[in-house]
Order: C-alpha cells, then structure tokens, then sequence
C-alpha cells in the first residue's frame, strides 16, 4: 500500500512542480508524513499499512530503512535524469504498481511457486511484468510522448528486463534495483 501511494504520488506530484523548491516540497510532504507515522507506529492507520504491507518479516524499523532508501534512489534518479522526466516517472511508477502488484498478488494467489535468491511466485511475476507494462507505457504518455506502435516492444521489454531485476533480486533491495533499472531503460528508450 505504501508502494502504491507514495510511488504514484511522487510521480505525478513531483512532476507538477517546476523548480527544485517544489519538488523538495512534494517529497518532503511525503517524508514528514511517512515519519509522523512511523514515530507513532501504535497509531491505527500505520498499523493498517503495515498489515497492508506484503512482507511479513519487515518491522516498523525496516520499513523506514526501506522508505528512505528508496526516496534517497528516487532523488538521485530525479536530479540524474532532471531533463528527462519519463525517466524519473518511470522509476517511481515501476515501484509503486509493479513491485507492489507482484507482492500483493504473489502472497493472495501464489501460483507457480520458485525460488531464486527469494521465495517468489509465478503469478506474482506475471504481475510485476504486466504493471510494469503500464508504468512504461503511461510514464511516457504523462510526460508528453506521442506513443506509437514501436513502442510496443519497448514496453515489453522494458517490463521484462525489470522483472527479472525483481526476480534476482534479494531481500527487499528490489526498491533499489527496479527504479534504477527502469530509468536507464527509459533515458535510452526516448534518447536514441
């Protein structure tokens, strides 16, 4: 859950503003809530989002650790790739739907399970490729792309390079994996 509304909300957000105030502001906003929540970890909205939350091992201090590392890459894939945006959005929708969607439906209806550096279910992968093909084709299309039918491969494989990225990833370091491997794939998708 965390996934789903912080990803998409720096996405879109942050995108909105034009200057590096702005953009701190909406990632700040995000931050200060998320910690708010997190110091009072007995409060019931933090309790539902941890319970949300698909990673049964994490405790309230990993999934902090895990926040800031993934806003500290998500800042840093911002400012690499400030005159490419599709880069930046790409980054936080591929977390926020792909990732999120491949957690929520792997551990509701874990079929075909596999094991690489981590237990990881077959529908679960199918479900990170899939939301991944929206976040590449969506991204794009917020940023002001015109899509045509050559993107379609670039869709796909973009989606598949960051399910892989998924499936070797360990542990949670996905968060860290997924956003940069999506960035790159779409600096060069719309650079070359």
């Amino acid at each position: 859950m965390v996934h789903i509304l912080g990803g998409t909300y720096i996405a879109f957000v942050a995108l909105l503003f034009e200057t590096i105030r702005g953009i701190l502001l909406a990632l700040g906003a995000f931050l200060v809530v998320f910690l708010l929540l997190s110091f009072f970890s007995r409060s019931k909205l933090f309790t539902l989002l941890r319970q949300l939350n698909c990673r049964k091992e994490e405790d309230n201090h990993s999934v902090l650790i895990n926040v800031l590392l993934t806003l500290i890459i998500l800042s840093t894939i911002f400012f690499v790739f400030y005159n490419y945006p599709a880069s930046f959005a790409v980054a936080c929708l591929s977390i926020a739907w792909g990732d999120a969607a491949g957690e929520f439906i792997g551990k509701f209806f874990p079929f075909g399970k596999y094991r690489i550096f981590n237990q990881k279910s077959f529908s679960g992968s199918v479900a990170v490729f899939l939301f991944n093909c929206l976040a590449f084709l969506i991204a794009p299309l917020y940023c002001g792309y015109s899509i045509e039918c050559s993107w379609a491969w670039k869709i796909m494989v973009g989606a598949l390079i960051c399910t892989l990225s998924e499936a070797f990833s360990w542990k949670w370091l996905d968060n860290l994996y997924i956003p940069i491997v999506a960035s790159l794939l779409m600096f060069c998708f719309t650079s070359f």
